[in-house]
């Protein structure tokens, strides 16, 4: 399919440079969209709504997404308005060209139509180059629809049918890095971000595992990392866990890719196997870089560890080497070991011994059939980067014009730091927005050697208490900026009003997304975009359930309810006004404001 048909109408509107279709609310905003003669519409969708896909092709992992955007789209219990006159939409249905591997370029394009089908039954359809497009226009077309509120009959309904759309992403790489090494993240911390991160059509983690602090990541061939890195006895990741993490994404158009920063930020290496380390009083503790061939060489590690991870990582052709902050290479100029390997190999100079181990570890990344990536402090200090090797700039948007003009790919993180109080561009007095900040940073080098961008959220002060509420809903501004590239338009009318609505989206799925500003600046109770804060509740007591009681599957919260499993007491609206009351029945569990009784 290439681009998508922008020829559907001849009265196409390109939001990036009109925006004149704030009333769509999707975020992030499509690129082009059309209304049909007579305008806007009004459509609801049918009791007997369905997904389906037309033709022989229906790849994975499009039928467990039907299934779970059905639950997105019925929160509160399915469609049972049938009012005459109504136009109703009885089906989404999807043409899908071919069925395509999740790697990084792989087309995310689709049209969306969605009918008027006034005072008749009609279908809305989508068409996509494969399953990962038509991710993106079901998470587009579940954004459109509105509950109603309580009441009898129960009805989701959108104001802006008899539209067409069609779109693609800016970017192939868009990203968050989370960090898993200042505090350990519990899987359900992790899937929860995945699931916003897919609400924001965000497609790559970049996990950063270990750091100087902890080392959270079972080796079965180096037992010792966690145990002598990890925070206590049950905070690491199995092998079991990296796939549930690795799948979880995956259902969601997500590749994960992992971080081992090097040689610096890598003393927990130490801890479990000391001679992987080099110390000294002079300087930060690098990595061991002698190259002797044996089981215990820095290169032989690294190999098996790949060797052990990269099956796991399937989604990910990439591996994160960091390579940033080194300070001082004087632990490797001291140590008489080091100069005695220098000097077998004629090495000059510890800052050659630093290009001998960044070629190096790059080589062996090549032997997994994985590109390396590196914060830019690699490539500004002049060491050998691999021409098929990917350069992580954080630092200043000058270094990615410089990486650019040497012909490496680029991701550019500058700007884009969620754990700064000021972020790049103007200061705001109230810390939540500077989403306004990730919705404008940005690099204008129009060169396709950039291959995206990436919001950084390190954890020296989140864990999975607050981490939701630190990333959401600031990251969805920098998650517009990558999907299109809207720096014309005013964010202070067009792009709030899709930001409030978008943030009570996620906040009504369950995700800890942050208020921007009093319920009352928007119409508090009837404000027609506001959802409703007892779903939330909801939805994190049963993310808190399935952790304490496992017999609790993870099963959509609405099919509980209608399975007569839940009650739910509470006003529709995004902000609490009461206290929210739900009780599982099945279970004899009592939650009260979110506090957990049995």
């Amino acid at each position: 399919m290439g681009e998508p048909d922008m020829t559907l109408s001849s009265h196409w509107k390109s939001t990036e440079n009109d925006p004149s279709l704030p009333s769509l609310g999707i975020w992030p905003l499509p690129k082009q969209g059309a209304f049909g003669s007579g305008g806007a519409a009004t459509a609801c969708l049918s009791p007997y709504f369905s997904f389906s896909c037309l033709g022989s092709v229906c790849p994975a992992p499009l039928p467990a997404a039907f299934d779970r955007y059905g639950g997105l789209l019925f929160f509160a219990g399915g469609p049972t308005d049938s009012t005459p006159g109504v136009g109703f939409i009885t089906a989404l249905n999807f043409s899908i060209a071919a069925d395509a591997g999740l790697t990084l370029g792989v087309s995310e394009n689709y049209t969306l139509s969605i009918p008027s089908g006034v005072g008749s039954d009609t279908v809305a359809t989508v068409t996509a180059d494969n399953q990962w497009g038509a991710l993106r226009a079901l998470e587009s077309f579940s954004q459109l629809f509105l509950w109603s509120g309580r009441g009898v009959p129960v009805s989701y309904c959108t104001t802006t049918a008899n539209i067409d759309i069609a779109d693609s992403p800016r970017y192939p790489w868009r990203g968050l890095l989370i960090d898993s090494s200042r505090h350990f993240l519990p899987l359900p911390a992790i899937e929860v971000t995945l699931d916003a991160m897919s609400y924001n059509k965000l497609n790559t983690l970049h996990w950063h595992l270990v750091d100087d602090q902890s080392w959270p990541l079972y080796s079965e061939n180096y037992p010792n990392f966690t145990k002598g890195g990890a925070y206590c006895a049950d905070c690491f990741y199995t092998h079991q866990d990296l796939q549930r993490v690795v799948d979880y994404a995956f259902e969601r158009g997500i590749r994960v890719i992992p971080e081992f920063d090097m040689p610096a930020h890598a003393a927990i290496w130490g801890k479990g196997y000391p001679q992987l380390e080099i110390t000294c009083d002079g300087g930060p503790s690098l990595l061991n870089p002698i190259d002797d061939g044996g089981a215990w060489s820095t290169y032989t590690v690294i190999d098996k560890l790949l060797t052990e991870y990269a099956p796991i990582f399937h989604t990910a052709d990439t591996v994160h080497f960091g390579g940033d902050e080194v300070s001082s290479l004087e632990c490797w100029n001291v140590s008489t070991a080091v100069r005695a390997f220098m000097a077998q190999k004629g090495i000059p100079t510890v800052d050659a011994l630093r290009n001998y181990f960044e070629d190096k570890i790059q080589t062996i990344a090549s032997a997994h059939g994985m590109r390396s990536m590196f914060w830019e402090e690699v490539f500004d200090k002049g060491y050998d980067v691999h021409p098929t090797s990917i350069v992580d700039v954080w630092l200043s948007f000058t270094e990615v014009d410089a990486v650019v003009a040497k012909g490496n790919n680029v991701v550019v993180s500058y700007g884009l730091y969620l754990d700064q109080q000021n972020p790049v561009g103007e200061q705001h007095y109230f810390w939540a927005d500077t989403w306004m900040n990730f919705w404008e940073n940005g690099s204008q080098n129009p060169s396709p050697l950039i291959l995206g961008e990436s919001l950084s959220q390190w954890g020296e002060q989140v864990d999975a208490a607050n981490i939701e509420s630190r990333i959401w809903p600031r990251a969805s501004g920098g998650a517009e900026r990558m999907w299109g590239n809207y720096t014309g338009a005013d964010y202070t009318n067009a792009v709030w009003g899709r930001m409030e609505r978008f943030r009570c989206t996620m906040h009504q799925r369950g995700v800890g997304a942050g208020p921007l500003r009093p319920a009352s600046d928007y119409g508090g109770f009837r404000h027609p975009y506001i959802f409703s804060t007892h779903y939330y509740a909801l939805t994190r007591t049963h993310q808190l359930l399935t952790i304490f009681f496992p017999t609790i599957t993870r099963t959509p919260y609405s099919k509980l309810h209608a399975a007569g499993l839940l009650q739910i007491h509470g006003a529709p609206q995004c902000e609490p006004k009461s206290v929210v009351r739900t009780i599982l029945l099945g279970g004899g569990i009592h939650t009260t404001s979110m506090g957990i009784s049995k």
